[in-house]
């Protein structure tokens, strides 16, 4: 109970009657054909790596074309989920030992090494932080000295660039490291939750839906995965707000340490917003299970849906679950604005308090470099601060989500089949004093005890809902075995009710994975020959999920030709023939179970009572129970019940004798009981061509830029491009305020009379400072309601929109990339893309904004600006366009996990019965590698852009700095040391503005990749419209003529 199931090599059948085993070597669903280069990091020397140079040729592919799958490095074996599986089960089979087993104990210990080596190169870029406000105390204090000598100056200046650039070294080796180990674990925990599902019991799955476990692997371990990458902050955040107070200290005594006390009076606040935040999260992701079941649900019976009307009450159901959702998380994004004020306000907030007090309690004069030197602390100790309440958001994420994972990691399982080697001469089937439940302690099955011997084939039969069915499933151990023994010797083939189709092609459903079969002996015992030969592409033609091109008689007998080609020794059939039609089913009882398979154990559940007489021993189930077993005249000559029961299913004549009538074979081909004529071509040597083969189309997939019309169509859904305008007024306002704030610090520093008027300098400073929050508070409220509004829309519009597409378009779309639709890339627009977009506008107006002040000040810079503006074009360009590329590749690489996942979840019981579980856990995991390697590529892109916007936003502070300290024509003239702190302050933000905007823009584009996914499915071909004009009523006449019918 609760065991993470083992990668076992020795967990394989032993071979059957016929000597083949019936051991999957993989499930095609569908095949993943990864590049054959593998990924170059590794390999690549020690400068490479620093440098990222390793990532140029996919890079400049991505710059001439757009890039395809082939051109993407596949992982290499220590990033493999087959390789890192079992590393992370040894620790979690240790904590799940343990009396308090914990998820997050397993997944530390596993990242350990990897998370801490992260740690280390974290430590140099955030000492590298520190670095520039000290040069800048520095340099202004040199141009404020009289006696400057300017080699000090350029030392000075050249000293800031080399501390800038090993900082951002730091910080790539630092995310690659960390990102790397957040999507190992992200790896890991989608193949554990496959892994579990096979394994889950009855009981459990009733408390589990397919909703939560599909969330589970599009949200809950993207939100560990979020945090890994994160975590490092919550001990380099507060280290570095402390190391921040200490150098105010330095700067402004006690003022500063005055001013930095306002940041602890946040706390209660964070503790009070994450409370709640916490509340809110578990709420939305519980309205978020049930809507994606739900959904789930509605398209994978929408045959039913749509044929009973259905539409109009699911699309109601659904509507609400998801205004409740977003309730939810409309009151979360309210708090989170609420928090976005206080964080970007405090450092403001505290600059006022600071200045103030050293001036008007302390006395003190306020220096030019105090100032600029103080703010360029505060302006480090903002972004620790912002990001902490981030972090601490991803670990309230990540703690709902390791508690749901691990309450599913330790959910009770089914046990074990049990398994020994066939002999003759014992039963193959044994069940003692058996008690066997679905769920909860409701017993279905009483006292079973029965023996089924080697050979025989044994009916069982009853009426609807005493237990047929469940007799099966208790040998396959699909139960809760509550007391008693089972025991199969030898292998087992399985043919559902309900037969189980998968999207591949017709050969790879009878094969299943395995190549040693006789595959036309079993189409032939099929009957499916005639079938095949009407198929558009014969035995390639692709079967679409669930079977959908195929008749119900068809399906039931491609599962029943898999049982035969799996050479089994026992064979168990859940009323096979009742969805064949009369000659076709007694085609296949008299050549394939009584003839073919004759020597093999075989049990049938059968409605169909003229083949009692042609079985061994018939088993009579009466409420859960063994009522009478026997041959047909035993049972007929003592059993009353039997005798009841026979007359009352052929209408109450007890007189009609029960034997198997001579019907005519199927297609008119001869048939005699035991005759073999094949029905099926042999099947080809050479590969069969694939023309008409396909039937699920690929997935759709854009390419370049994020086309106009997704945008128009987001900003409609948004509100339209008035609410555009109103917000980007007040983005705009907000970094005026912002730019004026630091101009008036330099205006105030230029006073011959500093301690003059200081209540009229420092009244405008805070009025400027608290305009700022107020309008940062205002722009995150309008951007938190808007966005919800475009969420619930857009959502509304697709799932409205998908209600009313005709069946063929469900027929070509598995039911995986529907619901990854549902899922993740809806989840992607509710959460984190409001957050993105907000920061990323007002990030591009600071950006302007900080050039356009230090153009206006010192015309000079532009000959610095301007080429590192022209080569940070260049890098955007052939960043964007690799990585607009890579993040669509990921996108479309996701669906067959979600498919694979959802196929076999509805097929788990024959997968079990194959003992197919690591066939198919391998193809799981090869589909899990097939995605991550795109993430991969892209967080690595993330790094070669960092450090190439590190360097150009290097060199404007380098040019700015030589510009302050060498004696140009113009500028020495006007140079001030309020002049020179506001340059430098300005010039210091460049680099990571350059580097948040590409960034967070890529991002962004990135989203409306979703958006654009979204739109797509809001746009799929409709069925004809409910109501037709003209013909609202209904014929009022009841009149049948009869015109010349023949």
């Amino acid at each position: 109970m609760g065991q993470l199931p083992r990668i076992r090599d020795d967990e394989k059948s032993t071979a059957g009657a016929g000597g083949a085993s019936i051991e999957m070597t993989g499930l095609p669903l569908p095949t993943v054909t990864p590049s054959a280069e593998p990924f170059p990091e590794d390999l690549a020397g020690l400068l490479s790596r620093l440098s990222f140079s390793w990532m140029n040729p996919i890079i400049r592919v991505g710059a001439k074309r757009p890039l395809q799958e082939s051109d993407v490095w596949h992982l290499n074996g220590n990033d493999q989920t087959a390789t890192l599986y079992p590393a992370f089960e040894q620790h979690w089979e240790h904590e799940r030992a343990a009396p308090s087993p914990s998820l997050s104990r397993a997944v530390y210990k596993f990242i350990m090494r990897r998370f801490w080596l992260g740690g280390f190169f974290k430590v140099f870029n955030d000492a590298a932080q520190f670095t520039g406000p000290l040069f800048l105390n520095a340099l202004i204090g040199w141009v404020a000295n009289p006696d400057r000598k300017i080699p000090i100056g350029v030392l000075l200046a050249v000293a800031m660039f080399v501390f800038q650039m090993l900082g951002a070294l730091g910080e790539a080796q630092f995310f690659q490291l960390v990102m790397r180990s957040g999507m190992n674990v992200k790896a890991v925990l989608v193949h554990s939750v496959f892994r579990k599902a096979s394994r889950l019991s009855n009981s459990a799955k009733q408390k589990l839906s397919t909703g939560r476990i599909n969330t589970m692997i599009a949200s809950d371990t993207d939100a560990v995965n979020m945090f890994i990458n994160n975590a490092h902050n919550l001990w380099s955040a507060p280290l570095r707000v402390v190391i921040c107070v200490a150098l105010l200290f330095t700067q402004l005594g006690w003022s500063g340490v005055i001013g930095a006390a306002l940041f602890p009076l946040s706390i209660p606040f964070q503790k009070f917003i994450l409370g709640r935040a916490t509340r809110l999260t578990k709420a939305s992701k519980a309205f978020s299970d049930t809507r994606v079941k739900v959904v789930g649900e509605v398209f994978s019976a929408i045959s039913v849906v749509k044929c009973y009307d259905w539409l109009s009450s699911f699309q109601s159901a659904v509507e609400g679950l998801r205004s409740k959702e977003l309730s939810k998380i409309r009151a979360g994004q309210y708090l989170y604005a609420l928090n976005f004020f206080v964080i970007f306000s405090l450092p403001m907030m505290v600059s006022v308090v600071a200045f103030a007090s050293h001036v008007l309690l302390f006395g003190n004069v306020l220096t030019v470099a105090q100032a600029f030197t103080s703010l360029a602390l505060f302006s480090v100790m903002t972004f620790p601060l912002f990001l902490l309440p981030m972090v601490l958001n991803d670990w309230v994420n990540a703690k709902v989500a390791i508690g749901r994972l691990q309450e599913y990691l330790l959910a009770e399982e089914l046990h074990d089949r049990p398994f020994s080697t066939p002999d003759p001469s014992l039963p193959s089937v044994e069940i003692s004093n058996g008690e066997f439940a679905w769920e909860n302690d409701d017993i279905v099955l009483h006292d079973i005890d029965l023996s089924v011997r080697s050979g025989e084939l044994l009916a069982v039969i009853g009426r609807t809902g005493c237990g047929k069915s469940s007799l099966l499933s208790s040998i396959l151990c699909e139960m809760d075995q509550k007391a008693g023994d089972v025991t199969v010797r030898g292998s087992i083939a399985y043919v559902p009710q309900q037969a189980w189709i998968f999207g591949g092609s017709l050969r790879e459903n009878v094969t299943f994975g395995r190549h040693d079969g006789d595959y036309s002996r079993a189409v032939s015992l099929a009957c499916l020959g005639p079938d095949i030969e009407q198929l558009s592409a014969g035995h390639e033609t692709e079967l679409g999920e669930r079977g959908v091109n195929l008749s119900g008689g068809q399906a039931q007998r491609v599962s029943l030709a898999r049982a035969i080609y799996a050479d089994a020794d026992v064979y168990l059939f859940d009323d096979p023939l009742s969805a064949l039609d009369a000659n076709v089913g007694q085609t296949v009882f008299d050549k394939c179970i009584c003839s073919a398979l004759q020597g093999r154990t075989r049990i049938l559940v059968t409605n169909q009572l003229q083949y009692l007489r042609r079985t061994d021993r018939i088993v009579l189930l009466k409420d859960g129970r063994i009522d009478a077993i026997g041959t047909f005249d035993e049972l007929d000559a003592s059993s009353a019940t039997f005798r009841e029961f026979v007359a009352s299913e052929l209408g109450g004549d007890s007189s009609v004798d029960v034997v198997s009538q001579s019907v005519p074979s199927v297609s008119g081909s001869s048939s005699a009981a035991g005759t073999e004529t094949p029905t099926a071509p042999p099947a080809p040597a050479s590969k069969p061509t694939t023309a008409g083969k396909a039937l699920v189309v690929d997935e759709e997939r854009s390419t370049g830029l994020v086309k106009l019309h997704v945008v128009n169509y987001f900003v409609g859904a948004f509100g339209g491009y008035r609410i555009v305008a109103l917000l980007c007024l007040v983005a705009v306002t907000t970094e005026a305020l912002r730019a004026a704030s630091s101009i008036w610090l330099k205006v105030w520093g230029d006073q011959k009379h500093v301690s003059a008027h200081v209540l009229y300098f420092l009244g405008v400073y805070a009025a400027l400072s608290m305009g700022t929050g107020v309008f940062l508070y205002v722009w995150r409220l309008l951007l938190s309601y808007f966005g919800v509004r475009a969420a619930k829309r857009l959502h509304t519009a697709m799932f409205a929109n998908l209600l009313r597409a005709p069946m063929s378009f469900f027929d070509q779309t598995p039911l995986g990339r529907i619901i990854s639709r549902f899922s993740k890339d809806t989840s992607d627009i509710d959460g984190t893309f409001p957050g993105i977009l907000s920061i990323f506008i007002l990030s591009a107006i600071q950006l302007v904004a900080v050039c356009g002040v230090m153009s206006f000040f010192m015309p000079l810079l532009l000959v610095a600006i301007v080429p590192v503006a022209v080569l940070f074009w260049i890098v955007w360009r052939h960043f964007t366009m690799s990585s607009r590329e890579i993040q669509r590749l990921d996108s479309i690489s996701r669906s067959p996990v979600y498919t694979h996942f959802s196929q076999c979840l509805n097929g788990i019981a024959s997968i079990r019965a194959y003992r197919g579980e690591e066939a198919a856990a391998k193809s799981n995991a090869e589909r899990i590698d097939n995605n991550l390697r795109f993430l991969l590529v892209s967080f690595s892109s993330n790094r070669w852009l960092s450090l190439r916007l590190e360097l150009l936003g290097g060199a404007v502070v380098f040019g700015c700095a030589l510009f302050i300290v060498l004696p140009v024509r113009g500028v020495d003239a006007v140079m001030t040391g309020a002049l020179a702190g506001l340059l430098l302050t300005y010039a210091l933000q460049l680099t990571g503005l350059l580097n948040r905007n590409v960034r967070l823009g890529s991002m962004a584009e990135n989203h409306f990749n979703s958006i654009e996914r979204i739109l797509y499915y809001t746009e799929v071909p409709q069925e004809a419209p409910l109501l037709i004009e003209g013909m609202l009523s209904r014929p009022s006449g009841r009149v049948l003529v009869d015109d010349n019918v023949t």
